[in-house]
């Protein structure tokens, strides 16, 4: 008996919402599913489901698509504004984290080996 995923994240939302963007997108610059398909090495139905929010979907065949209608240079601001992040530092009112003094630690994992 398979258990229900939990959406803990609103993941369903958001990859929806994703897919209705791309569409639209896709839509306004006149690229077929079918050329766009052709042109990323993709199957119709891997875009499709994109499309569709299907959670399935690599974010490799995501950023095939994004390239192909032209936003791909979007996801580069995913850590959030870093224009304002830059200058906030230059300005002195936000610091970046120091990076502490790490001793070296053995690896523990299993199957690591000794040196």
């Amino acid at each position: 008996m398979k258990s229900k995923e939990t959406d803990k994240w609103g993941k369903k939302e958001i990859l929806a919402e994703m897919g209705k963007q791309i569409r639209l997108k896709r839509y306004l610059s006149n690229i077929s599913i079918n050329f766009a398909a052709l042109n990323t090495g993709l199957s119709r139905s891997t875009i499709h489901r994109m499309e569709n929010g299907d959670p399935g979907v690599s974010i490799g065949a995501i950023y095939k698509v994004l390239v192909q209608i032209g936003v791909e240079k979007n996801l580069l601001n995913l850590a959030g504004a870093n224009e304002i992040v830059e200058a906030l530092v230059k300005q002195k009112i936000l610091r970046r984290p120091k990076a502490k003094n790490r001793k070296f630690m053995p690896d523990n994992r299993i199957g690591s080996s000794p040196l």
